[in-house]
C-alpha cells in the first residue's frame, strides 16, 4: 500500500476524531450556557437580597 495514502488516510482520521470532539464540546457549551440562562434570575434575585441584606 502506498505510504502517502496510509498517512493521508491516518490524518483524515484523525481529523475526524478532533471534529467529532469538536461537535461534542460546542453542544456541551450551549448546555452550560442554557443551563446558566435558566439559573440567571435565581443568581439575581440572591446578589439583590444580598445587597439589601448587608
Amino acid at each position: 500500500m502506498d505510504p502517502y495514502r496510509v498517512a493521508y488516510e491516518q490524518a483524515m482520521t484523525e481529523l475526524n476524531e478532533i471534529t467529532r470532539k469538536f461537535d461534542l464540546l460546542r453542544l456541551q457549551k450551549a448546555q452550560v450556557e442554557n443551563l446558566i440562562n435558566a439559573f440567571r434570575p435565581l443568581i439575581e434575585s440572591a446578589d439583590q437580597t444580598a445587597a439589601i441584606a448587608g
